[in-house]
């Protein structure tokens, strides 16, 4: 019998019944509306028909091409799960219910292993059948839960995880729970271990094993799914020996930005080899899709205290002329672009960063009031590099006003224990350099300590950064102590 309000099989005592699962209850009669006589203890019923034809629809809907071929895979998980609930019992099942079974086999056709069922289910002490099959714990995964792995998608798993795959776990759970004669509870608790450890398989599927020509695939195509981090996928799979110190959970809270940082702080050649694949399979949509070109063509942290040493392994990348044109022909240019030709600058290599400015400024995406900052970064009146964002100030918009003239009062601050200054608009404070002023600092906002290098009234098209993504001073500060400054 099962419950009308939820469809779950019921508890039945006297002639009454009660739903486990969803608290439902009522009254039970025989069909010709007569009380039925039943024993004086809570009963779970399970019609095996009703299981088997539950679990080939779960299965259809899951894997709609492959679910005739794992059919008799599925047949083998569902008597997995009674010749476990028998062998963790430790006695013979109860005879009407093995009857039910053996009489359940021999009628059902599309079932095919009958024959090797009827020494577990008449045994105490039973062997588990099909375990290489249909076994799922935390140590082992038979070929049935394997199969479904490699059937369901990314999309699935990051939020439209279908309704089917619960409703096999649940059918899976009742087999189970009917063998193991215990109440609702014994079923709930099969259902969930059975669901928690699928999980753990398929995000380590997701997260460890993602499929690289997929990630290529959508790259290229500029295309990121909500949710997925396709740059992270394509890092693990090509660079495997990278990620293997992370553990499923640190892997799976990393983006793809926090795994280049820290490998480019470790072995910087490696990652910008590392960087370089993500923006030589995203490159056919990087010169006319703003969006991937803005993401993968972020300001890289490790710009900023290189050596003549260091620096040499971007400056190696850049005299390969496809990847300049990676860079300074995208959709995207802005401060990595500048960032890259100061260190130009400053380490002496202005030929190599003359023929990147001379390829951004072919390119038809840079507005005005970046090649004016471009050709700022290698002039060689420009006494001090220009004072970069802070870092995530805010995201960059559609597009940018026109210039109409407007004056914009920008202050280059210098925070203690930072090589690089940043640019803040001055607001409605007016701050002259030497000044100590607190700023907004970081993705937090978090509030910050700096000395006012210059102030410099800008239009748009001067401006080292756009007003709309600038940040603005909080308020004119007192100087800090000598032993306070060095702690900021």
């Amino acid at each position: 019998m099962y419950c009308p309000n939820c469809g779950s099989p019921v508890m039945r005592h006297g002639t009454s019944w009660e739903c486990g699962y969803c608290g439902d209850f009522g009254s039970c009669y025989s069909s010709e509306d007569s009380p039925r006589t039943v024993e004086l203890s809570f009963l779970f019923f399970v019609d095996f028909s009703d299981v088997w034809n539950s679990l080939k629809a779960s299965l259809a809907a899951l894997c709609p091409r492959r679910a005739t071929v794992m059919r008799p895979l599925l047949a083998k998980a569902m008597l997995y799960q009674v010749s476990a609930a028998i062998r963790r019992r430790g006695e013979p099942p109860d005879p009407r219910k093995a009857l039910e079974l053996r009489a359940f086999l021999k009628k059902t056709r599309d079932l095919r292993t009958y024959r090797l069922t009827n020494p577990a289910v008449g045994s105490k002490a039973p062997g588990l059948l099909y375990a290489r099959q249909a076994k799922l714990s935390k140590t082992f995964c038979g070929m049935f839960w394997l199969q479904l792995l490699f059937s369901l998608t990314p999309a699935q798993y990051y939020g439209h995880v279908p309704e089917a795959l619960d409703e096999l776990f649940y059918s899976l759970a009742c087999a189970y729970a009917y063998f193991s004669e215990k109440d609702g509870e014994d079923l709930q608790r099969r259902r969930n271990m059975l669901a928690d450890t699928f999980f753990l398989y398929w995000k380590t599927q997701i997260v460890r094993y993602p499929d690289r020509a997929r990630a290529r695939r959508l790259l290229a195509r500029g295309e990121f799914p909500d949710q997925e981090d396709l740059c992270r996928d394509l890092l693990v799979t090509e660079f495997p020996e990278e990620i293997a110190g992370y553990s499923l959970e640190e892997l799976a809270d990393q983006g793809w930005e926090d795994i280049l940082d820290d490998v480019m702080f470790r072995d910087l050649p490696k990652g910008i080899l590392m960087w370089r694949t993500l923006l030589e399979a995203a490159a056919p949509c990087l010169k006319d899709n703003p969006r991937a070109a803005s993401m993968l063509l972020r300001d890289l942290d490790a710009l900023d205290g290189l050596t003549s040493d260091t620096a040499d392994a971007f400056f190696l990348e850049l005299q390969d002329d496809s990847f300049a044109k990676l860079l300074f022909q995208s959709a995207c240019v802005e401060n990595l672009q500048r960032h890259l030709l100061e260190i130009c600058k400053r380490f002496g290599q202005t030929e190599l960063g003359q023929h990147c400015l001379e390829l951004a400024l072919e390119n038809p995406c840079l507005t005005s009031p970046w090649e004016n900052r471009l050709r700022l970064a290698l002039s060689p009146e420009a006494g001090r590099p220009a004072p970069r964002r802070p870092a995530d100030a805010c995201p960059p918009g559609a597009g940018a006003p026109s210039d109409d003239g407007t004056a914009f009062r920008y202050c280059t601050v210098q925070l203690p224990g930072l090589a690089k200054s940043y640019a803040y608009l001055a607001g409605e404070l007016s701050p002259k350099a030497g000044d100590w002023v607190e700023v907004p600092f970081g993705k937090g906002n978090q509030p910050r300590r700096g000395q006012v290098l210059s102030v410099t009234d800008c239009t748009r098209q001067t401006a080292p950064w756009p007003p709309e993504q600038t940040k603005t001073l909080l308020r004119i500060t007192e100087a800090p102590e000598p032993s306070e400054e060095g702690a900021v």
